[in-house]
């Protein structure tokens, strides 16, 4: 279903059973970090359920531009997205990013959507990446501002609604591979 101008939604005609009820709106995130936006309800044959809530708000936004070690623009490069917290409680254990954006043909990444939080932001592949894409490139990860120690990571406080703007990245030398 979606909602109306009021953000009022119904949906008819369900047969009883076991549902998951889920928000999605492009840039959207859940007012509440614990909130995960889906509540699980069971339907009973000829029952109405009313008032299940979600609050959305604008999601944070983090934009910059990844440059090469001669300064020309990293085109088609990964940058993660990193709660700056996950470092703290396990230093030595891989982490995952929570969002993940990809630079255009000028360098430029744009990860919208963000819940309001605290991240440290990274481009190139860690010493525990197994996986990755990037044109030709197999760079040492590096976090903002600068270097490939994670604990000298800038931690970028994102806010509702806010966009933190020219979080760039310099990517280091080729990592030799064979």
């Amino acid at each position: 279903g979606t909602t109306d101008q009021d953000g009022t939604y119904r949906i008819s005609d369900v047969p009883s059973g076991t549902y998951t009820i889920q928000t999605a709106k492009p840039a959207y995130v859940q007012k509440d970090a614990q909130d995960v936006g889906k509540r699980m309800i069971v339907v009973g044959e000829g029952e109405s359920i009313e008032e299940i809530d979600f609050e959305l708000v604008r999601g944070g936004v983090i934009t910059g531009k990844v440059t090469d070690s001669s300064g020309k623009p990293a085109v088609f490069e990964a940058v993660n997205i990193y709660k700056a917290e996950v470092f703290e409680r396990a230093p030595q254990q891989r982490q995952i990013p929570v969002a993940s954006g990809q630079t255009d043909d000028r360098g430029i990444y744009r990860v919208y959507g963000l819940q309001a939080g605290k991240y440290k932001v990274a481009a190139g592949r860690g010493e525990d990446s197994r996986v990755g894409f990037s044109l030709g490139r197999n760079v040492r990860r590096v976090f903002y501002p600068d270097g490939d120690d994670q604990s000298k990571a800038t931690i970028l406080e994102v806010t509702e609604g806010g966009e933190l703007g020219d979080i760039d990245l310099v990517l280091g030398p080729p990592i030799t591979t064979f």
